[in-house]
């Protein structure tokens, strides 16, 4: 519900749903190095516990997100993923990397540059964040605790109650980096910040799109120092474009007596 009245303008409710959320798990920086492999992390508020019998090998969320097979994985996973075997990294912008704090543990999600081109451009910042150390048995995360913290300050900040706002940031970002100060920061300049601990802290867990459209952001990926390869991924999309919203499926047009062809969301 957290999420809901978030993204619909209820900071009240949302904060309140998500100080609910939160007592539910706990934060615990000194775990969020291990690979977000086990739903057994105090973070983790919701997940699947994934066995043998359970798993989707090579379709899985690990297979296609792990940066290394087993020949080079070394303590970053044994199962052989898409991104070792093909070369098909999963990496942060550099720019976003470069905004983590030396002192940041989340830096560790993230690897060091390591002077390699691929399709001509820098392939650089692999992913170590998720890793299976198992038969792609590992568990699927789909909420974490962080997101609550994250939810409740940006819902405080839109509210206006930035002091309260930049306490809930605080109590998060602090157990990743102790050298963290609580922020001073106001209105935009808050929910900016808010923004950035958002792109950090949920690198790679799906909320990418409905952020930036919140935040009206746009997708800038051709600039210098891109590591964004050329033959796929090296363009721009501004801020409130058409392609930031999915078309509706023809099936619940044909279908649906409400709708009709004028109701289609534009290309």
């Amino acid at each position: 519900m957290a999420r809901f009245y978030l993204l619909t303008g209820k900071y009240n409710d949302a904060v309140t749903s998500a100080r609910i959320a939160q007592a539910g798990g706990s934060l615990n920086g000194n775990q969020i190095l291990d690979g977000f492999q086990f739903i057994t992390n105090p973070e983790v508020l919701f997940g699947a516990d994934l066995n043998v019998d359970t798993n989707s090998y090579y379709a899985s969320f690990f297979a296609q997100m792990q940066s290394f097979s087993a020949a080079n994985q070394g303590d970053y996973g044994t199962t052989l993923g898409y991104p070792g075997q093909l070369s098909h990294h999963r990496t942060i912008d550099p720019r976003l990397y470069n905004q983590i704090s030396a002192t940041d543990i989340r830096a560790d999600w993230f690897g060091p540059d390591n002077g390699f081109i691929k399709n001509g451009r820098p392939d650089q910042f692999y992913n170590y964040k998720f890793y299976d150390n198992t038969d792609f048995e590992a568990d699927y995360t789909y909420m974490r605790t962080p997101e609550m913290y994250l939810i409740e300050a940006e819902a405080l900040a839109r509210d206006g109650q930035d002091g309260l706002a930049a306490v809930a940031l605080f109590d998060l970002i602090s157990t990743r980096d102790a050298s963290y100060a609580q922020s001073t920061n106001t209105g935009n300049a808050l929910l900016e910040e808010i923004y950035l601990h958002r792109r950090i802290e949920l690198w790679g867990e799906g909320f990418g799109l409905l952020d930036m459209k919140r935040f009206n952001k746009g997708l800038q990926r051709t600039y210098t120092g891109s590591t964004h390869p050329q033959n796929s991924g090296y363009f721009d999309i501004p801020a409130g474009d058409n392609q930031f919203t999915f078309q509706i499926p023809f099936s619940e047009i044909n279908l649906n007596d409400a709708l009709t062809t004028a109701d289609q969301n534009p290309l």
